[in-house]
């Protein structure tokens, strides 16, 4: 949203102007007990300018609420009732995880290790494939990241860290809990690919038990969204 910095939906919701506090509790709606997490940069000036003298307006949510960016139409009430043209906002989404992030400026090309990051909560985009310590270790980076940075995958050198017929991790999560079942990969993957897998207990031939799966790290996939 341009230069509209991110700040926390809770927040946005008590003191946010009139469009960006029904945006925000729409938001919060959408991620329900995740929103805890929920970060906002909500570019409403024009609607907020819109609705100043309006009897009333209301908001809907366009695109998906739980992506990277989507956008609120604002319609506006006049009096008597009348509707009145309406207006776009759009907002971008961040999200509270812990992630591993640089203990020290690294230089592109270096071979990490463990003692290079340390989790730390940060603002993430949703579509973000979020790391592990041990996911980074010996992986070599594409730039450089200062001190404090977050980690992600897309900063590393793209390679192959799940082989085809190779023995996978495989994780997946609800609400405030997770579960890890052994699978094997159908196809290779790179971090942030998307593959066929199935469980280890599964037959090779039984399609019917094959799932698509995110690369997360070195043998470890986990669920991708339905």
């Amino acid at each position: 949203a341009g230069h509209t910095p991110c700040i926390a939906a809770a927040e946005l919701r008590e003191g946010g102007g009139m469009v960006a506090r029904e945006i925000a509790k729409a938001m919060i709606r959408s991620w329900g007990p995740e929103a805890s997490g929920l970060q906002l940069a909500i570019d409403a000036t024009a609607a907020e300018a819109l609705v100043a003298d309006a009897t009333g307006f209301s908001v809907e949510l366009l695109g998906n609420p739980r992506s990277d960016r989507c956008n609120a139409r604002i319609a506006v009430r006049r009096e008597g009732g009348r509707p009145s043209r309406a207006a776009l906002a759009r907002v971008d989404v961040r999200i509270i995880r812990s992630v591993p992030v640089a203990f020290r400026d690294l230089r592109a090309g270096r071979k990490l290790s463990r003692s290079d990051f340390e989790m730390a909560s940060r603002p993430v985009r949703p579509s973000e494939i979020v790391l592990d310590i041990g996911s980074l270790e010996n992986r070599k980076l594409q730039g450089s990241r200062v001190a404090g940075a977050a980690m992600t995958a897309g900063l590393l050198k793209a390679e192959f860290v799940v082989e085809r017929q190779g023995n996978v991790l495989i994780l997946a999560s609800g609400t405030g809990v997770q579960v890890e079942a052994p699978g094997v990969a159908m196809e290779k993957g790179r971090i942030g690919d998307t593959i066929e897998c199935r469980l280890r207990t599964a037959g090779d031939r039984d399609r019917n038990a094959r799932f698509s799966a995110v690369v997360i790290g070195p043998g470890r996939v986990r669920l991708a969204d339905r």
